[in-house]
């Protein structure tokens, strides 16, 4: 199956209960999330030209938040939220980024780079909306929670 990520707005006045009962995502917001499959970490490559690391705010997109279970669920905060929206690159840019060769060589997840148009059309796919779910949470004040397993 994979590592796969799923990001799901929380609304401001809820954040503090999400914060005390991280089961509620799944419970009460499971409806709104945004599903990346397992582009994820392709996804923050082309953000940062890393595999884990990058500057901020773009590194924030998937890989930021502060931890909310041993499991691996994090809590971006509403400023972190409008800050990544803010600084969100087009697909033409993202594209362009687009390196199979580096992308093996740093063994970026799931690694189906030799694929290359195809592996980065899906990567785009999964991009978009997901800028979409940070351009609209970032408008409505939102914080988004993170869960990649």
């Amino acid at each position: 199956m994979g590592m796969l990520a799923t990001f799901t707005p929380i609304p401001a006045g809820c954040v503090d209960d999400v914060v005390e009962d991280p089961s509620l995502i799944e419970r009460d917001y499971a409806d709104v999330a945004v599903d990346c499959d397992k582009a994820w970490q392709g996804i923050h490559f082309l953000l940062t030209g890393s595999d884990w690391e990058g500057d901020p705010p773009l590194s924030l997109m998937i890989m930021g938040g502060r931890e909310l279970t041993d499991d691996g669920v994090r809590l971006l905060s509403s400023d972190e939220v409008q800050q990544v929206a803010a600084t969100l690159p087009m697909e033409e840019v993202l594209r362009a980024r687009f390196d199979p060769q580096r992308m093996n060589q740093l063994d970026i997840y799931p690694g189906i780079w030799s694929e290359g148009d195809a592996a980065c059309d899906y990567l785009l796919e999964h991009y978009g909306p997901l800028a979409d779910l940070f351009r609209d949470a970032a408008g409505r004040g939102d914080a988004i929670a993170i869960s990649i397993a």
